[in-house]
């Protein structure tokens, strides 16, 4: 199992520690339990600019190749909770599943803890999609 620590983008250190700080209010559903475990996590990550960090750190707008339980292969998009699309594979870094993913890099292997047991999550690639997209799709949303 992965022990490393997480590693973030400052940006997106920043932004994720706001999330979870407003997210508190919701600390008694699944997702508050993958919220809290997130927190802890938080607090020990280690933060770089964005150029310091390797293109296989998962962050926001990552797209994701896991395997679970090395049976089930999927591909997700780790993205903020207003760009969420589930029919798209894009999955809010709120979600017990985003949350388990965000700041790991390819080849770890995580522990995803699940009503039904604790699942092996192994990230197998990592690919960065280009920020402006993001920036772009937001604005279409608050203008819609």
């Amino acid at each position: 199992m992965n022990t490393n620590r997480l590693t973030f983008e400052q940006k997106d250190f920043i932004y994720l520690k706001g999330l979870l700080n407003i997210s508190k209010y919701n600390a008694f559903s699944e997702e508050g339990e993958s919220l809290k475990r997130l927190e802890q996590e938080v607090k020990k990550a280690e933060v770089f600019e964005e150029y310091e960090i390797s293109k296989k750190v998962i962050r926001f707008n990552s797209v994701v190749s896991i395997e679970i339980n090395e049976r089930k292969k999927m591909k997700v998009q780790i993205v903020k909770s207003v760009l969420r699309d589930l029919e798209s594979n894009k999955i809010s870094v709120l979600t017990p599943l985003g949350s388990v993913l965000i700041g790991n890099k390819e080849g770890d292997v995580v522990e995803w803890h699940t009503p039904s047991g604790v699942r092996n999550i192994k990230i197998v690639h990592v690919a960065q999609k280009r920020r402006h997209h993001e920036v772009q799709a937001t604005y279409d949303r608050v203008l819609r």
